[in-house]
């Protein structure tokens, strides 16, 4: 995650505003980690993306459609699991996630985590808007990578929902030790192809694909 990508927010209420998104993310996390156990099953219907739900999905989206809607500085609300995004208020700050990203790995048992993204103005918007950005990886140790303000931060979250900065300033590594592809080989583009061949050329270097996109980008950075 590049810290040149995610802008600067202009405002204090907007800072205030992402603050809040990131403590409701980490503070919501371990109730929806605590809550996949006895969701393992699969809802009736299908995300947008034509995938099928999980009910972890639902859950998941329900809480923190809630819990982020209810900040002052949120104006729109968007998530994977639902078809339109929602108006939650006056704010003129959204929020789009993917509540729980990963979430066929449950019945595996397989890593899992939630993708947010704070954009300043209404959906859809540029990748210019973009303010801030992060993810929660439910793994042995639940961590949060958070990327705001020109620098990408990384934490621990406890049980009792606080969280913990213990790594500053992240980036990827000038020289990776792990890589993963994703997506069918025959789907792949022929400068995609190209460079993955060229990546693998490097005996030293280790395949790792989870299923999840926060999985395996938590293990190259």
């Amino acid at each position: 995650m590049a810290t040149t990508d995610v802008n600067t927010a202009d405002t204090a209420r907007d800072v205030r505003t992402i603050d809040g998104v990131v403590d409701i993310i980490a503070s919501t996390a371990p109730e929806i980690r605590t809550g996949l156990p006895g969701r393992r099953v699969t809802a009736e219907d299908e995300n947008p993306s034509g995938e099928t739900q999980m009910a972890a999905d639902v859950f998941a989206d329900d809480l923190l459609c809630e819990r982020i809607g209810a900040l002052d500085g949120v104006g729109e609300y968007a998530s994977e699991e639902r078809p339109e995004s929602v108006d939650v208020g006056t704010g003129r700050l959204s929020v789009a996630v993917d509540p729980l990203d990963g979430s066929s790995n449950l019945k595996p048992n397989n890593t899992m985590g939630t993708i947010f993204a704070v954009y300043d103005g209404p959906l859809p918007a540029h990748g210019r808007d973009l303010v801030a950005a992060g993810y929660v990886l439910y793994g042995p140790v639940m961590t949060m990578i958070v990327a705001r303000n020109g620098t990408v931060d990384e934490y621990v979250i406890h049980d009792d929902a606080s969280h913990e900065l213990v790594r500053e300033d992240v980036s990827l590594p000038d020289e990776g030790s792990v890589y993963g592809f994703g997506g069918r080989v025959p789907d792949w583009t022929d400068d995609f192809e190209a460079f993955a061949r060229e990546v693998e050329q490097d005996a030293s270097r280790k395949l790792r694909y989870g299923g999840s996109m926060i999985g395996d980008v938590n293990q190259i950075l």
